[in-house]
């Protein structure tokens, strides 16, 4: 995108100066076998290696917009 950022600009109207990204993945109930504080934390982890990038679960997507209307997160 920084390589091709003038022509998207002139030809989109699209600014990739400061690009972000939500990759959204699954819900950790879909594995099982692996507990859910294992999952937050490999996310936590590789969030911290990429920039502009956020991968939450599907589940913490959900538990934050409760949590922004004033409810309880779910369990």
């Amino acid at each position: 995108m920084d390589e091709n950022r003038q022509r998207l600009r002139e030809e989109l109207g699209i600014e990739t100066r400061r690009t972000s990204a939500m990759v959204l993945i699954g819900h950790p109930s879909i594995q099982p076998s692996v507990p859910e504080e294992s999952v937050n934390e490999a996310l936590r982890i590789f969030n911290t290696h990429v920039n502009r990038v956020e991968v939450p679960t599907y589940k913490e997507l959900v538990d934050n917009a409760v949590r922004s209307l004033g409810g309880e997160p779910s369990p």
